[in-house]
């Protein structure tokens, strides 16, 4: 999925082409394709010993843990998704999991005005005062069944993650290009994606 705008900076990666950034990014928010990103379906009632080592097991449905550039999103009893944003991190082979990263769109949209934005394309409350971000929100987005990682809140940080299967990409993309157009939201690179990612895990306790 390549967005609208002329990269500046990209490259190939595993065979995915990967734009590191755009031209103009100035100034948020920025909708950033992270659909290369490797994404692990796994499944099993003994979570804890099925995530690697290190990650802290998510206890509850809608729970995020995070460990550097990876993110386990807990999705019920016995299923979780893995995020990895880290080429450079090898993930284990000895825990249950399905690969997804093919199958599946990943979108983030970041930066001031991220929420107004899905305000448009969701009733799902993105930002309920009672959760403390990270958390993991299922349910439709622009009508389609979806995934919502919700990693920050505050106010010109914003950063919400989102995967649906990629056979929805194109009008994904499109719909959230037009609700954001009045915002002027612009593509951005994984570097920005990263960087904003690097930033919030510096701030955790």
């Amino acid at each position: 999925m390549r967005l609208a705008g002329r990269p500046s900076k990209e490259e190939t990666r595993g065979g995915w082409p990967v734009v590191l950034e755009y031209a103009g990014e100035d100034a948020g928010p920025w909708l950033v394709d992270l659909s290369h990103c490797t994404r692990l379906d796994i499944q099993g009632r003994a979570m804890g010993k099925l995530i690697p080592a290190g990650i802290a097991e998510p206890e509850n449905p809608g729970d995020i843990a995070v460990l550097g550039m990876v993110l386990v999103a807990r999705m019920g009893p016995a299923q979780a998704c893995l995020w990895c944003f880290d080429p450079a991190v090898e993930i284990p082979p000895h825990f249950n999991r399905t690969r997804i990263t093919e199958g599946t769109l990943g979108l983030a949209i970041l930066g001031r005005n991220a929420f107004r934005i899905t305000e448009k394309l969701t009733s799902l409350d993105l930002q309920a005062p009672w959760r403390e971000p990270p958390f993991l929100v299922q349910g439709p987005f622009c009508h389609v069944p979806c995934q919502l990682l919700v990693l920050q809140t505050a106010p010109g940080s914003e950063m919400l993650v989102l995967s649906c299967s990629r056979g929805y990409g194109h009008d994904m993309v499109h719909a959230v290009q037009e609700a954001g157009a009045e915002f002027d939201l612009r593509p951005a690179g994984e570097n920005r994606f990263v960087q904003m990612l690097a930033r919030h895990g510096e701030k955790r306790p």
